[in-house]
């Protein structure tokens, strides 16, 4: 039984909102028509009413089952939606009080609702068939009104009109709440797809870190709001020879196991990227340029001490800091730590080289 109602759902779930709306808007039909059919047994108004209201609701079953089979319902809906306005509703229009009962509220509903379940080619012809029809039968009811059988009494016609207005009411509530949710579903999926995307054009994909376009944006941010920074430069030292010795499987290992470093051993709220090939730069903000210094010593011997699957000897890394200056500049800036950095490697590399005017 759990089975059952599981691969109900899942079928239920995997529809478009527009399949949903006509089950819901099928599942009206049926109450309105049984009902019917029910109302016009009780008072006894005649075989055809009672036939023509019970087959309108076992022809929606039929329509919505075989929908729900084929996951599609189209071509069932638009045949349904055919039929029941040209051969069942006037029946029940002209032996069930015509324009002062409950028909003319049914074709108002179909009205409404045709243009939520078929697509516009469909729904122009449905629509035109129903106001057709609807037109007609005030027409024949204008100018012949003794094809009309009417209420017996004034109560039944109330508690007929009042009931199917209970529907109309329930099942625009439901509609709109199922088309309110749809609407909320659609823009919470947008919203994560755009933070998803944006998350990737600032991402490089092999590190996990800022690419080089964020890392420049987040430089140009911080100079034109005069930020102080401390940027430091890493580079991975003698990276070629571990792809040409290793691989670049390996190599691409190297980097990504220095990227987790980078990223669990700096202070919260620093930027971390990766620029290059080989090359990482990090942005700390409002730090003083000492502190930055000791900071990258560590850097340093972290990764001196790991030990990387299939690298037979330590990986190292050299450094190169700058500290910005007033009215500096993003090409600045690169220029100068990338001398620090060339300055660490022309020293034997895995070394930390800075430059600042304010260094102590």
């Amino acid at each position: 039984m759990k089975t059952k109602k599981s691969n109900l759902y899942d079928k239920l779930n995997h529809l478009t909102l527009e399949h949903r709306i006509f089950v819901v808007i099928a599942i009206i039909g049926i109450i309105f028509s049984f009902y019917t059919g029910t109302l016009n047994l009780i008072l006894n108004k005649g075989i055809i009413p009672i036939l023509a209201s019970y087959l309108a609701g076992i022809l929606t079953i039929i329509i919505l089952i075989v929908t729900l089979k084929k996951q599609t319902y189209d071509n069932y809906a638009f045949i349904g939606l055919i039929l029941l306005p040209i051969i069942i509703y006037p029946l029940i229009w002209i032996t069930s009080g015509g324009s002062t009962g409950i028909m003319p509220l049914a074709y108002i509903l179909n009205i409404l609702f045709i243009p939520l379940v078929l697509k516009r080619k469909k729904a122009k012809i449905v629509l035109h068939v129903n106001i057709v029809t609807l037109v007609s039968l005030l027409l024949i009811e204008s100018f012949s009104p003794n094809t009309i059988t009417p209420y017996s009494n004034s109560t039944i016609r109330i508690i007929d009109i009042s009931f199917v207005l209970l529907i109309i009411i329930g099942s625009v509530y439901l509609l709109a709440t199922i088309l309110n949710l749809e609407y909320k579903n659609k823009i919470e999926s947008l919203s994560i797809t755009q933070k998803q995307l944006k998350a990737q054009s600032i991402t490089d994909e092999l590190s996990g870190l800022f690419n080089r376009r964020h890392i420049k944006d987040v430089l140009t941010n911080n100079l034109n709001n005069n930020i102080k920074m401390s940027i430091v430069m890493v580079d991975i030292d003698d990276f070629k020879n571990i792809n040409d010795t290793f691989g670049h499987s390996v190599g691409d290992r190297v980097i990504i196991t220095i990227s987790e470093v980078l990223k669990t051993t700096n202070p919260a709220g620093n930027v971390v990227g990766r620029i290059g090939g080989e090359e990482f730069l990090i942005i700390f903000e409002n730090d003083d340029i000492n502190s930055v210094i000791v900071q990258a010593e560590k850097l340093r011997a972290k990764i001196e001490s790991l030990t990387i699957k299939d690298v037979t000897y330590p990986v190292t890394i050299s450094l190169g800091t700058y500290d910005t200056v007033e009215h500096d500049s993003i090409d600045n800036i690169l220029v100068e730590v990338d001398k620090c950095l060339y300055e660490a490697k022309k020293l034997g590399k895995n070394k930390v080289v800075s430059f600042s005017k304010n260094q102590k």
